[in-house]
């Protein structure tokens, strides 16, 4: 009886991952890029801070740069300026 529970669920396991192949790839792109996007405001923020410009490392910054990349990264510098 367990064994047909185990391969039950492992077929279950295996039917999601290939419904849900995509969006797994897309949940791991935004992270990678979430990462390495942080890491690279850390490093500019690190360079810039003679002329105190810097964001935050935080969540939300790291979600938005995760989703829109480079121009995000870009675009919290300039709105940290601004504002």
């Amino acid at each position: 009886m367990n064994i047909i529970v185990f391969f039950i669920v492992v077929c279950a396991i295996a039917v999601a991952a290939i419904i849900f192949k995509k969006q797994a790839k897309i949940v791991v792109s935004v992270g990678l890029n979430a990462i390495v996007g942080m890491a690279a405001a850390f490093f500019i923020n690190f360079a810039a801070a003679p002329l105190e410009a810097g964001i935050g490392i935080n969540f939300i910054n790291a979600l938005f740069v995760g989703v829109l990349g480079l121009p995000g990264l870009v675009t919290l510098y300039v709105a940290a300026w601004v504002l």
